[in-house]
Protein backbone atom coordinates (compact mmCIF):
# COMPACT_ATOMS: atom_id res chain seq x y z
CA UNK A 1 0.00 0.00 0.00
CA UNK A 2 2.81 2.72 -0.86
CA UNK A 3 0.05 5.18 -1.77
CA UNK A 4 -4.08 5.87 -2.86
CA UNK A 5 -5.15 3.30 -4.98
CA UNK A 6 -8.98 1.88 -6.27
CA UNK A 7 -10.11 -0.18 -3.34
CA UNK A 8 -12.11 -2.99 -4.89
CA UNK A 9 -14.57 -4.91 -1.96
CA UNK A 10 -11.89 -7.72 -2.09
CA UNK A 11 -8.83 -5.17 -1.17
CA UNK A 12 -10.56 -3.23 1.14
CA UNK A 13 -10.05 -5.49 4.57
CA UNK A 14 -6.60 -5.67 2.96
CA UNK A 15 -6.05 -2.05 2.77
CA UNK A 16 -6.94 -1.33 6.36
CA UNK A 17 -4.95 -4.72 7.38
CA UNK A 18 -2.14 -2.76 5.63
CA UNK A 19 -2.61 0.77 7.15
CA UNK A 20 -2.86 -1.33 10.87
CA UNK A 21 0.75 -2.83 9.87
CA UNK A 22 2.44 -0.11 9.26
CA UNK A 23 1.23 1.64 12.51
CA UNK A 24 2.27 -1.36 14.61
CA UNK A 25 5.46 -1.13 12.89
CA UNK A 26 5.88 2.71 13.11
CA UNK A 27 5.15 2.10 17.18
CA UNK A 28 7.67 -0.53 17.55
CA UNK A 29 10.44 0.91 15.32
Amino acid sequence: CPGPCPEPASLALLTMACSLFVRVRHRQG
